[in-house]
């Protein structure tokens, strides 16, 4: 085999000719198709981190608005409780109250019959006295000595209690 120089070097110049047009039109392309996509995916990586990150935050918002809705769902509870135990309060106190104004009211009424029945009483005896003192006496008195015989019956009698 004889090793003719010309055609190596113009195998070495048609290489470094293939091999810069191999650079210039295929390797700087794959290398920036290559850097793109690089940076393609480390975008999506941080887009990725960030959602993540904002989804982190907003389960826990999520879960703080939820802490605090059942605190507050707890207070709106008690707060319904004591005001149940309050009203229940008012209206057995209102009861209690009713009650003894129809108890003193039913005292009153029952003096003021009291003291009617007695008046009744006091004018039934007086009528009585009066006949029959008419009788013992056997002669009609005129108004004067009909107060002053019903004086005398009630102070020997007595007032009434």
């Amino acid at each position: 085999m004889d090793i003719y120089v010309p055609d190596i070097v113009w195998a070495l110049v048609n290489f470094v000719i293939l091999l810069t047009i191999l650079t210039k039109v295929l390797y700087k392309p794959v290398l920036n198709m290559l850097e793109k996509r690089q940076n393609y995916v480390d975008e999506n990586l941080n887009n990725s981190k960030l959602a993540k990150e904002e989804a982190e935050k907003l389960r826990a918002d999520y879960e703080n608005q939820l802490k605090s809705a059942k605190q507050e769902a707890n207070e709106i509870v008690l707060q319904a409780t004591k005001l149940g135990e309050q009203t229940k309060s008012e209206i057995i106190e209102a009861a209690k109250e009713e009650t003894n104004k129809i108890f003193a009211k039913a005292q009153q009424d029952i003096e003021l019959e009291k003291k009617k029945a007695l008046a009744e009483v006091k004018e039934i005896i007086a009528a009585t006295s009066i006949l029959a003192a008419e009788k013992i006496v056997a002669r009609s008195l005129n108004a004067q000595d009909h107060e002053k015989l019903i004086d005398d019956f009630v102070k020997e009698v007595g007032e009434p209690h």
